[in-house]
């Protein structure tokens, strides 16, 4: 039973915490119960041919791993069930929620496979596989799950990925995890370079400050319109490095600054 709501401290249980008054006032706040009640969590990680890139300490699919692997044992630990929905350009795999380590051990094992086959090769299949694992998430969160997706969100497309939010939102709470890596913030000035999307060969002058600024000022847009995406589904957002430990990210961002 339902007894009081007051803000997120460390330790507490993030199964309790009240998402909407989380995104809304932008501090984490927690739901008090006078009994336990059962709250399955289901994990939607991104091992897609965006993710195979990394400038620091990892990959950003290894740090999506990572993170995904420590939440699994943590909703272990504390009683509730977990599953998860891991996924790349091409293939998918589906966990159903259940309380046990064996279901822990098949999430890990999917996500050491799928990332010991991640390639920059970009998919021939025509469907969005973002929007392919969302399909399977609307069907396997039912009612009152935790969904946490954990993405770098290239493919989202928000007019394919909306309805599907939406539907997941409307019996359920959701975090979005974004995942990024230092380089992708902000373009080395390395001179002349040559670069290309796999199809395409350009050079550009890194030194120049306008093209410095151009792509800074991209990265902001899109970072802006991410959050405002979550904003509206009222799904806090939570960046994580791939230069720093994930979990102590996510923890930090869940006591700190409510995961906006």
């Amino acid at each position: 039973m339902f007894e009081e709501m007051r803000t997120y401290l460390p330790g507490d249980d993030i199964r309790n915490i009240d998402w909407k008054a989380t995104a809304r006032t932008g501090e984490a706040y927690v739901r008090v119960y006078t009994e336990e009640r059962e709250r399955p969590v289901l994990l939607v990680v991104d091992q897609s041919s965006s993710m195979f890139f990394g400038s620091k300490d990892r990959f950003k699919s290894h740090a999506a791993a990572e993170l995904a692997a420590s939440i699994a044992w943590r909703v272990l630990d504390q009683g509730d069930a977990i599953g998860a929905v891991v996924f790349n350009d091409e293939h998918q795999v589906e966990i159903k929620p259940r309380r046990s380590k064996q279901t822990v051990a098949q999430i890990i094992d999917a996500l050491v496979d799928f990332n010991t086959r991640l390639t920059a090769s970009t998919s021939t299949n025509e469907e969005n596989p973002f929007v392919r694992a969302l399909k399977r998430v609307v069907r396997l969160a039912a009612h009152d799950f935790l969904v946490i997706v954990i993405s770098d969100f290239e493919r989202t497309g928000r007019d394919s990925t909306r309805p599907y939010f939406t539907r997941i939102r409307r019996h359920n709470d959701a975090i979005a995890v974004g995942v990024f890596d230092p380089l992708e913030m902000k373009f080395p000035d390395a001179g002349k370079l040559v670069v290309s999307d796999g199809a395409v060969q350009m050079e550009v002058d890194t030194a120049s400050s306008k093209v410095q600024a151009d792509f800074a000022q991209q990265v902001e847009d899109r970072r802006d319109g991410l959050r405002q995406t979550a904003l509206k589904f009222d799904v806090p957002w939570i960046e994580i490095s791939t230069e720093e430990d994930p979990m102590m990210q996510f923890r930090r961002a869940l006591g700190g600054t409510g995961g906006r």
